[in-house]
């Protein structure tokens, strides 16, 4: 009896040494612009819907750990240059410097979004082209770039009314102090909710100024996780995840 016991602990040692160690997690790190860019994400990439996709990423890849870095955009651009970084969390390759942009790799899109001419419902009028804003009043944020029609406001062709805030810039359309302003079609109502305003107030320009694919942009070097990424974004717009995270997000 003795030995039996003997021989069933050698073979149970035995087994015991040909068990390999578990799967090792990676590290992936990805930049976030430091003020936010919500729905997507928050300061400091704390919540929003890009936040929990990837929390469901990890989920459902639990060998790779997402290492969330907020940072400035000129940092952003320099950790994913010199390969500090291995993930920019939402971008398009047409805001990738064309010298460099063949080092990475770009997912499939997860959002369309855009900017448009927003205004309040009882002053609409039509917006195909920026001549369509001459003699009208916009709302802006003080410093602010808004590219085609920066020359516009310059020469007074658009009048417009500055302001420091957001905030300030949404009182002044309910208001009606203000024409419109430039928004965009995620970020404003979700902004305007926030501070407590009823997006279904104003009204969206039914031409964008501006629209655009938002990816995930992946170090070439990082294939893997490039494979496993696009993957699981394809998985989710099928299975409904990404479905009611807009859902909870944007309703």
């Amino acid at each position: 009896m003795k030995l039996l016991l003997k021989v069933a602990l050698s073979l149970l040692c035995g087994i015991r040494l040909f068990v390999g160690p578990a799967s090792a997690t990676e590290d992936i790190v990805i930049v976030f612009g430091e003020h936010g860019y919500p729905p997507f994400y928050s300061e400091r990439a704390q919540k929003g819907m890009f936040i929990d996709l990837l929390a469901e990423f990890e989920k459902r890849n639990p060998n790779y750990k997402i290492i969330k870095k907020s940072l400035s955009r000129k940092m952003m651009d320099r950790w994913m240059n010199n390969g500090k970084a291995h993930v920019f969390s939402l971008n398009n390759p047409m805001f990738v410097n064309p010298n460099i942009v063949d080092r990475f790799l770009f997912t499939a899109p997860i959002w369309n979004t855009g900017d448009y001419v927003v205004m309040h419902k009882e002053r609409q009028f039509e917006y195909t082209q920026p001549k369509d804003l001459f003699g009208k009043k916009m709302g802006i944020i003080l410093g602010n770039g808004y590219g085609v029609f920066d020359e516009h406001l310059e020469s007074k062709s658009i009048l417009s009314q500055a302001v420091n805030s957001e905030n300030q810039l949404f009182m002044l359309l309910l208001k009606q102090r203000v024409d419109a302003i430039f928004g965009n079609r995620h970020a404003t109502p979700y902004k305007m909710k926030r501070t407590g305003i009823d997006p279904s107030q104003f009204v969206f320009s039914k031409v964008a100024i501006f629209e655009f694919d938002l990816m995930i942009q992946v170090q070439k070097s990082h294939q893997a996780f490039y494979n496993k990424i696009q993957a699981f974004i394809q998985a989710v717009q099928t299975d409904g995840f990404l479905a009611q995270l807009e859902h909870q997000y944007l309703k």
